[in-house]
């Protein structure tokens, strides 16, 4: 391990969801396609966009950008290796799969110490060795230099070590940031992709932990923007290398938040892909076991009529069931008793009266308001570039007022719906206005995700 700014090598990731979090990555039920895994969209859900690059009846693995990704072989000795991660992580309570990312990144998962005589987790210091260069290690040697390399992440986690035994992904980010060393150039980097100054501090603006995670940290797409410190003490080149960042690597292999498609605490630029959004919205519709109408008021559930099938498609109802469900904020309570968040035109306003940020830009997760009377609220579900994907509801959607489930668009007869198209049109917007006033909810990412997966 070096302490500033180690170079990064080859790195590839495996993007899945939160199902698969309980389940081996050998019991996925892969297919395998020139040497790579490919797997069946009905066994494993993949992380999008791009994410089924479909060919015939399965899926090959890919990241955000539709890059395919781990051979055969290295999932393989992940998988091998696994009870060694296991055995360390559990010693010093953080994830495994840190140790397997980090084995991967120094030493492509080698069970042969570098030439360099840093050992398998290229320890700089050397403290945990000695490291006989060229020497094959045993597995007692493997388990040793591990549990080092576990307490190395542990040192460099600092203040944020209690969080790690949680999964928490600011913290992994902020230990891999360690790790790595936390470059002041970083820092500034983060901030000028438009990161906040704690975000930063994350290492958001790091390749070495985030680099692929979305279009604007990727070199390919943001070459001019996104770069990388090259070489030991050098200074930052442009763009930044190909390889994939360490937590892009962790949370695809852990499985609890893909990260091309979230991230803690708030979504990223990306959110949900169109495809996402509609299942969000078929869920949403379907009110399996009273989900949808628990989140709201029951009155709001049946706003629209359809004898209580479906009717919560009243676009305030459907945005009260997301800010109730999906963020820290209560749409209804003593405070605030006056039984409804009002018409659409008025809800960014009741956010903001209770102290949620309010702006003029659409962002993932925000909840808009277009004026006139009613008006019209929604919610921005995802952002592609310069289009946005938008959740809304409306009383005059659905077949005979039997709303339901539909199909997620606005044809499709169900509870809600999806529009996309770009930001400056009305086209996504719906109802002819450009929503021009926003409110920034913290938002429950892991909900979202366990909604997505379960519907409920």
């Amino acid at each position: 391990m070096k302490c500033k700014h180690r170079l990064l090598l080859g790195v590839v990731v495996f993007c899945i969801f939160a199902s698969s979090l309980t389940t081996p990555l050998s019991a996925l039920s892969p297919f395998i396609r020139d040497n790579t895994y490919v797997y069946n969209p009905d066994s494993a859900s993949m992380c999008e966009p791009g994410a089924a690059s479909q060919s015939g009846d399965s899926s090959k693995a890919v990241d955000y950008a539709g890059k395919e990704i781990f051979t055969t072989q290295e999932l393989a000795l992940i998988e091998k290796h696994k009870p060694f991660y296991i055995k360390a992580a559990e010693e010093y309570s953080i994830p495994w799969e840190m140790l397997a990312v980090v084995h991967y990144r120094e030493t492509r998962l080698s069970r042969t110490n570098h030439s360099n005589g840093q050992g398998i987790y290229q320890d700089y210091e050397k403290k945990g060795g000695p490291y006989p260069a060229g020497e094959k290690v045993s597995d007692e040697e493997f388990q040793r230099q591990t549990n080092y390399a576990a307490k190395i992440l542990v040192e460099k986690a600092g203040k944020m070590k209690g969080e790690l035994k949680n999964n928490s992904s600011d913290a992994v980010k902020y230990t891999f940031f360690g790790y790595n060393g936390r470059a002041k150039v970083y820092k500034t980097q983060a901030k000028n992709l438009g990161f906040t100054d704690e975000q930063a501090e994350l290492g958001e603006g790091s390749p070495y932990v985030m680099n692929k995670a979305d279009a604007k940290r990727d070199p390919n797409t943001n070459g001019d923007k996104w770069g990388q410190i090259k070489t030991d003490g050098g200074s930052i080149k442009y763009p930044a290398n190909q390889d994939h960042g360490a937590f892009v690597m962790y949370a695809s292999i852990n499985g609890s938040i893909s990260a091309g498609c979230f991230e803690s605490g708030q979504l990223t630029s990306g959110g949900l892909t169109e495809k996402q959004a509609k299942q969000f919205m078929i869920h949403y519709g379907t009110n399996k076991n009273d989900s949808t109408k628990k989140a709201m008021a029951s009155s709001s559930w049946t706003a629209c009529g359809g004898g209580g099938k479906g009717g919560g498609s009243n676009c305030v109802s459907f945005t009260e069931f997301f800010i109730n469900k999906f963020t820290k904020i209560k749409a209804r309570d003593s405070k605030f008793n006056e039984g409804r968040m009002g018409d659409g035109s008025e809800v960014v306003g009741f956010l903001k009266n209770r102290g949620v940020p309010t702006g003029k830009e659409p962002k993932v997760g925000a909840v808009f308001s277009t004026t006139g009377s009613p008006g019209h609220t929604g919610i921005v579900l995802g952002i592609d570039g310069d289009n946005v994907i938008i959740g809304h509801a409306s009383c005059n959607r659905g077949k005979d007022g039997q709303r339901g489930a539909g199909d997620g668009t606005e044809s499709g007869n169900g509870s809600g719906f999806v529009l996309t198209g770009k930001r400056s049109s009305s086209k996504p917007w719906w109802g002819g206005s450009v929503a021009k006033e926003f409110a920034y909810p913290e938002i429950d990412t892991a909900a979202i995700e366990r909604y997505l997966q379960t519907g409920e």
